[in-house]
């Protein structure tokens, strides 16, 4: 998904059903608000297991500060030469 590579041992459970109220301010937001705020929404991460390992289950952390890692481990690549669209040379609008 995304381009990103395999990431063996890693996986998200999301309950499908759970009804939420969005707060005011989320515990995980850096900014600490969201223009969100009240809505009531249908689906909740509940687990996420990186690398083998437990960093999340029923909305606590369990992750080290700095676990994370780059998923990207080289910048995209454009797409092969046979996918590119072929764009039409400018028409030249002088005339002589």
């Amino acid at each position: 998904i995304f381009n990103l590579p395999e990431q063996p041992n890693t996986h998200v459970e999301v309950d499908l059903d759970k009804v939420w109220t969005l707060p005011e301010a989320p515990k995980h937001s850096k900014c600490g608000w969201t223009p969100f705020a009240g809505m009531q929404v249908t689906g909740r991460v509940s687990r996420v297991v990186l690398r083998g390992e437990l960093v999340f289950l029923d909305g606590k952390v369990y992750a080290d500060p700095g676990m994370g890692r780059e998923a990207m481990t080289s910048a995209p690549q454009p797409p092969s030469s046979s996918r590119r669209l072929s764009i039409p040379p400018a028409i030249d609008t002088k005339q002589p």
